[in-house]
């Protein structure tokens, strides 16, 4: 039986504070994640993301994980090439409620210099946009469609 998640894809979420890894390391700075009844550790090496918002892309029913998509703080997406992507992320390490979850009829939000759009079939267009004209017009294109 799987574990259960407690965010969707698309949601965005902020990792946990600087403070909150501070107050929770151990002796080798990582936050275990058996306290917090997870299978995955907070390990010392992400701390660099405290604080960072994320855009969950995919959601691991079996072991209650996430992959995901790194804003910095400024709300730009992280170059894939400067970290490792294969940290393990479990709701433990995000604060207990997502900064916005796409799929209200459609939203445009922005992050620094991009924009995100989800559509009117409640479902995330995978796309980001350079303006917000950009996604107010491709807005204007799908629902033309309908």
């Amino acid at each position: 039986m799987g574990k259960s998640n407690r965010f969707k894809k698309w949601d965005l979420v902020r990792v946990k504070s600087i403070d909150w890894w501070n107050k929770y390391k151990d002796k080798d700075g990582d936050v275990i994640g058996e306290n917090f009844s997870a299978s995955y550790n907070f390990t010392e090496e992400m701390n660099i993301f405290c604080g960072a918002i994320m855009l969950i892309i995919k959601v691991n029913n079996n072991n209650g994980s996430y992959r995901v998509i790194l804003f910095n703080i400024d709300g730009n997406i992280v170059d894939t090439d400067d970290y490792d992507y294969d940290y393990v992320w479990e709701d433990y390490m995000f604060e207990d409620k997502p900064v916005a979850r796409l799929g209200n009829k459609y939203n445009i939000l922005s992050f620094g210099e991009f924009y995100i759009i989800s559509d009117f079939n409640n479902k995330c267009i995978p796309e980001l946009y350079n303006s917000k004209e950009d996604a107010e017009r491709d807005i204007q294109s799908r629902s033309s469609k309908i």
